[in-house]
């Protein structure tokens, strides 16, 4: 994973803000930390899948062919199994919407399309972490829910989203 380097406060200013857009809270990182939100049902799917690309080479022995279905089955299997994290990254809110970057992505958030927000704290290490509902564009389905990890102050950062939700008529 690669978070999206030198997001710093001037070059978000730069790139991403509209002109009548101003930043009101920020925190910037330059570390990649995983969030893993383990579903056991996701885990045990990609370990049968790993698992079961093995079997042919175990069973019916070394051949070019089990080799490379074995290959298969094994990525499709961790693929499965890394799809269940998250990452740290640098987050702006501004007076129009929340920027998320992580890894090589900026997502951009109105605010009008949140629906909820809260903080929450990790039970491992104590950190607080700001979840943000969206409200489906469409009925495709798709990700609709955005966290912003490791917050030092998380009430203060969810009245800021809900008092600029407000402004904006959210």
């Amino acid at each position: 994973m690669f978070l999206m380097k030198g997001m710093s406060v001037e070059k978000v200013q730069k790139k991403y803000l509209k002109k009548d857009e101003q930043i009101i809270w920020s925190k910037v990182t330059d570390y990649v930390k995983l969030h893993w939100d383990f579903s056991i049902v996701t885990i045990c799917f990609g370990l049968v899948f790993i698992f079961a690309g093995n079997v042919s080479v175990i069973t019916d022995g070394v051949s070019i062919e089990n080799l490379m279905f074995a290959a298969v089955f094994s990525i499709a299997g961790i693929v499965i199994i890394l799809s269940t994290h998250d990452v740290t990254g640098s987050y702006f809110i501004t007076n129009k919407r929340v920027l998320i970057f992580s890894e090589k992505l900026c997502r951009k958030i109105e605010f009008r399309e949140i629906s909820m927000v809260y903080v929450s704290t990790e039970k491992k290490t104590g950190r607080e972490y700001i979840t943000l509902c969206i409200q489906p564009k469409d009925t495709n389905g798709g990700k609709n829910t955005y966290y912003l990890w490791d917050i030092d102050d998380g009430v203060k950062v969810v009245d800021i989203i809900q008092k600029q939700m407000k402004l904006c008529g959210s």
